[in-house]
């Protein structure tokens, strides 16, 4: 949580929580800013697989966010299949 305070002072967490996803382990952060004078929700998943981090973000307005999270971000993430593998650039 410190990190996220770092990164943004003003970021409201209303959740942080251990899981996993396409079952490597993952923080699933649930939270509201604002982007542009207008309040969004937001729902920041990071995976950690191998030597990757694969970081999925859902911002929303707060009236359209369980509609987004229930039939596209949530789809996504359970649909997910990581290799850990990290390219090197100009390959």
């Amino acid at each position: 949580m410190a990190e996220i305070r770092k990164r943004d002072g003003e970021f409201e967490i209303e959740r942080v929580r251990a899981t996993k996803v396409a079952g490597a382990p993952a923080l699933d952060i649930l939270g509201e800013q604002t982007l542009s004078r207008s309040r969004v929700r937001t729902r920041s998943v990071h995976v950690y697989k191998g030597r990757a981090e694969y970081v999925f973000e859902l911002l929303s307005p707060q009236r359209r966010f369980g509609r987004v999270e229930r039939y596209a971000f949530d789809p996504m993430l359970d649909s997910l299949e990581l290799t850990g593998r990290v390219k090197a650039r100009g390959r």
